[in-house]
């Protein structure tokens, strides 16, 4: 299954394609234009939801993905607060707040993923190291990691497959942000696949921006 997601001036588009199993199938497409005159400036979706903030309000809403489209437009929800930016991950949402760059995670905790250290659901927003400011963020199977202001590291949750840089496997699971250090650098970026992370060193700024080099820890099976 693949999912193409556009943001329009006056809403969004939605494009999804299954692809058939063997050469002798059809591929069947189907596809969505749904328009609700509204105005986005980010957006993030997983297999069951997408979330977008509202321009120029901030404002989080998620809508359920569905196939049918007699279920159109899709069923809508809303989260407290303004935010910049969203990311899904695969059974919790993160986001950065407009005022002071706050990181807020809800959802599946199971693993540790919303950083409060439990293990329950997070039905409401949890604010993540309260003293801390944000400038990057990724959500993961398992895992959230975030970058602060002053190019701190952090990750949580799974770290069954060394998803949070540890030389050794254990504990199996971070219920609390674990500060990520390499040789005393500082980072400005950072991403997430399944069970992996990769990050970029803060090694100088031009007239581009930020450039560093890249590192990344985890899941190593397919290379």
């Amino acid at each position: 299954m693949k999912y193409i997601f556009l943001i329009c001036s006056t809403g969004i588009l939605c494009q999804n394609y299954t692809f058939a199993a063997k050469q002798d199938q059809k591929i069947t497409p189907y596809s969505i234009i749904w328009n609700n005159n509204q105005e986005y400036s980010n957006i993030s979706s997983n297999d069951n939801s997408l979330c977008t903030v509202k321009n120029p309000s901030g404002d989080l809403v998620c809508f359920d993905l569905y196939k049918d489209s007699a279920k159109l437009p899709p069923n809508e929800s809303g989260w407290l607060g303004k935010y910049i930016s969203i990311s899904l991950g695969t059974e919790h949402k993160c986001g950065i707040s407009v005022k002071g760059g706050n990181l807020y995670c809800w959802g599946s905790n199971f693993y540790g993923q919303i950083g409060n250290g439990s293990d329950v659901y997070a039905s409401t927003t949890v604010r993540v190291l309260p003293n801390e400011q944000f400038i990057s963020y990724a959500t993961g199977y398992r895992n959230t990691y975030a970058v602060t202001a002053k190019g701190k590291l952090y990750g949580w949750g799974d770290n069954s497959k060394g998803q949070l840089a540890t030389s050794v496997i254990n504990p199996a699971v971070n219920r609390l942000p674990k500060e990520i250090s390499l040789n005393g650098k500082s980072f400005f970026a950072v991403t997430a696949g399944d069970r992996f992370f990769c990050a970029i060193t803060n090694e100088g700024k031009n007239s581009i921006g930020n450039f560093g080099k890249v590192y990344c820890s985890g899941d190593n099976s397919s290379g």
